[in-house]
Parts: C-alpha cells; sequence; structure tokens
C-alpha cells in the first residue's frame, strides 16, 4: 500500500520546477553562487519551511538552514552567518520585525539580505517592513520563480560584496604593515635621546600622512663628534603614490657609505640616484643641512623644499632661509650651492613639508608661507624652551585656528641648540 504523506506530496509538486533551472541559471546561478552562498529560512509553518528548501536544492544551493521562529532564526543567524535570509512576519515567539531590527544591531549582518515573505501589502506595511531593516519582499502565495530569481540577484550582489570586504581587509592588512615599516625608518625616541645627550640638541617631531600611508621622510646621521646631518623629504602624491619612493630613499641613505661631505655635493651626488630610480613625472623635494656645534654653524642645500625657518634665541620675527633648487629627480644634471648661517645655543631650526602651507582657512584662502611663519612666534614665548612641548603648543593652536583639514601628509621637525 501505497502512503503518500504531505511532505512526500510536496515533494512531488516541486519537481516540475526543475526544467526551469537552465532559465534561473542564466538570471546569474553561478556555481559559485551556488556553492558559496548560504541561505536561512526563518518560517514557522514545516510545509513552507520544505517547500522552500526542495526549490532551492532542485536549483543546486548547497548550504541550507532553517528556523521555526524568529528567535531560533536569530540565533542560527549568528551561528552560520547565511548572505540571505527568507524570512516570514507573522511568527510565533519573535515575529520577522524584531528579528530584522536584533539582526541589523549587528555589525556582521549589515549586508545581509533579508527577503521578507508577507501576505500584507498595504503600504503602512510594506514601510514597516523597511524600516525593520528588511532588504526587499515578496508577497503570499509564494511564486518559486519569483523568489528564485530575485534570490539570484541578492546572492550575487552579496558574493561581490563579500569578495570585495575580502579584498578590502587584505589591503588594509598590507598597508598597516607597510605603514609599519615607513614608520620604522623614521628616528625613534632612543636615538633622539641619544642625539640629545650627545649633541645638546633638543628635537621634536611630528610625523602624520594624509591616507593609510605617507610620502614623507626625516632623518639623522651623526657623522662625528661636532657635526650632525639633517634631512627632511617630500615626495610627489602621497600613499600608495609616494610612500614606496621614501623607503627606497630611506634605504639610500643608510646603506651608502662615503657620501660627499659638502651639502650642495649631496643633493647632487643623491639627485642623480634619484633621476634613475624615479618613475617618470616623480620627484621629492629636500632639505639636507649639516649642525657644527663646535663652529656654531648650520650649513645647508636645498632643493625645491618649504623655506626653512631660524628663530634665534630671544628674537622674533624669523629669518627665513631659501628653500630654492631643482626638485630631486627631474635632471640628471642639477647642480645644488651649499649655504651656511649662524647656528648658536639657544637658537631654533624648523622644517616641514608643505602641507602647513596648503592648509584651507575659513575663509577658503589658502594659509601660505607669511601667515604660517608669524604663527611660529608661539616658539619664542617660553621663558624655558622644550621642543616637545612647543611643538605640541604649536599644533594645538594650528589645529584650533585651522583646522586638521590637511590635504598632504605632515613633517614639522624642530631643533632646538641647547643653552
Amino acid at each position: 500500500m501505497l502512503h503518500f504523506t504531505v511532505e512526500s506530496a510536496i515533494i512531488f509538486i516541486l519537481q516540475p520546477y526543475e526544467p526551469s533551472m537552465t532559465h534561473l541559471k542564466f538570471r546569474g546561478a553561478t556555481p559559485e553562487v551556488l556553492n558559496e552562498s548560504t541561505i536561512l529560512i526563518i518560517e514557522d509553518s514545516r510545509v513552507q519551511r520544505m517547500m522552500l528548501r526542495q526549490a532551492f536544492e532542485n536549483l543546486g544551493f548547497k548550504n541550507i538552514y532553517e528556523a521555526e521562529d524568529g528567535k531560533k532564526g536569530l540565533y542560527k543567524t549568528l551561528e552560520v552567518k547565511p548572505d540571505l535570509v527568507i524570512l516570514d512576519i507573522n511568527m510565533p515567539v519573535m515575529d520577522g520585525f524584531k528579528y530584522c531590527q536584533y539582526a541589523r544591531y549587528n555589525a556582521e549582518l549589515k549586508n545581509m539580505t533579508i527577503l521578507v515573505q508577507t501576505g500584507l501589502t498595504d503600504l503602512q506595511h510594506k514601510t514597516k517592513i523597511f524600516e525593520s531593516g528588511a532588504t526587499d519582499f515578496i508577497t503570499k502565495p509564494i511564486d518559486l520563480n519569483e523568489i528564485a530569481s530575485r534570490s539570484f540577484v541578492n546572492l550575487e550582489r552579496a558574493l561581490h560584496v563579500k569578495k570585495l570586504e575580502t579584498f578590502t581587509a587584505r589591503v588594509s592588512q598590507d598597508l598597516e604593515s607597510a605603514k609599519k615599516v615607513l614608520e620604522s625608518t623614521l628616528p625613534n625616541s632612543d636615538t633622539i635621546n641619544s642625539l640629545k645627550s650627545k649633541y645638546k640638541i633638543d628635537l621634536a617631531a611630528e610625523f602624520k600622512s594624509s591616507n593609510e600611508m605617507g610620502g614623507d621622510l626625516w632623518g639623522l646621521e651623526k657623522l662625528n663628534e661636532t657635526q650632525l646631518a639633517i634631512y627632511c623629504i617630500d615626495f610627489a602624491g602621497h600613499g600608495l603614490d609616494s610612500a614606496p619612493n621614501a623607503i627606497r630613499a630611506h634605504s639610500i641613505l643608510t646603506t651608502h657609505e662615503n657620501k660627499p661631505s659638502k651639502p650642495g655635493d649631496f643633493l647632487v651626488w643623491f639627485n642623480k640616484i634619484l633621476t634613475d630610480l624615479l618613475p617618470v613625472g616623480n620627484f621629492a623635494t629636500m632639505f639636507y643641512g649639516i649642525i657644527d656645534t663646535k663652529e656654531d654653524i648650520l650649513s645647508y642645500a636645498t632643493a625645491s623644499c618649504p623655506s626653512p625657518v631660524l628663530l634665534y634665541k630671544n628674537s622674533f620675527p624669523a629669518k627665513l632661509l631659501s628653500g630654492a633648487g631643482y626638485p630631486l629627480g627631474a635632471t640628471k644634471d642639477a647642480t645644488f650651492e651649499t649655504e651656511s648661517v649662524p647656528f648658536k645655543t639657544g637658537d631654533t631650526l624648523i622644517l616641514y613639508s608643505d602641507a602647513l602651507l596648503e592648509v584651507e582657512m575659513k575663509n577658503g584662502e589658502i594659509l601660505g608661507e607669511d601667515r604660517l611663519v608669524d604663527s611660529f612666534e608661539i616658539f619664542t614665548t617660553q621663558e624655558k624652551f622644550d621642543s616637545k612641548k612647543s611643538l605640541e603648543n604649536f599644533l594645538q593652536n594650528f589645529y584650533n585656528e585651522y583646522g586638521n583639514n590637511l590635504k598632504d601628509d605632515l613633517t614639522i621637525n624642530v631643533y632646538h641648540r641647547m643653552l
């Protein structure tokens, strides 16, 4: 005797949908969607759950889960992280509205597709469905071709979003690693403290990239017992455009021996290397100087950098040094002159990138060199000079006045000859 249950009847009835798979695959049911997508059916009617499950299995989906009410559905959602939820609205324990609200509280589920099935079609009900966090809805009685088509469209989108999130996470991780490499090239606190002790120079520095990575580079090199080389470089562009160039430059500056001793000759040497190294159209600006604590002199050369600022002891306005010169990497035959100025105890040298010059003021004008130099007066107002504290005060006043809307990488170095 043949026993014909409700469940077997439903399965039998669903078989006619199988021939339509070819059409639905054309609409987007790629093997990737079928194999990698996870579907959760939350429906209190066992018959409806079976019907939907069988339909999706017939279409080739591999990962299908079920729950009989909103509460169990929420637990299952947190467990399997479905790409698509087929959700009934009217259920015991927790209805579909509550489920949507709780699901959307979880940041991990923000991109999950929730496809609501409902028998209510008035405007107020539809509005409530979307306000609760649903992605889309279909009306009962369910048309399996319609629910399949909408599912394919949403699952294809979900797959693209998942790939994008995976790619973004990988890129972010790579950028964070690269950023740490770049930051490791900058002088650390031990180096700065050693400098302070050996040369009686109080140094403070601020470096801030405009996005994940920066193209600015600054550093120090102890030449002998009384001479300290300092430099500040700004590669054109920012982020991924310029950061690799900064890392290459650091490698060159720290591995080459017998570099030229005069700043002008040094820039000639460095420029020839960068011209061969940098891609066409890339260039860098640079300040390279030598502080001689015995002779109380700063000798320096510049390559199209912002004007260095000298603050003499108990004196203002500041002295602007010329930052003129060819940018590095522009032409291999460029020459650079060495200049010298007094740099005695109590004097302060400030180097900075052009991010400070290009900041936009509240009236829409660019800050510019004159206004920027005027703001450096704060460095002369302390009874006992402290480079770190002075720089912190300057940056606080600067951001309060002009906002933290820098459009390029920021570097600022303060070198103070201690009394």
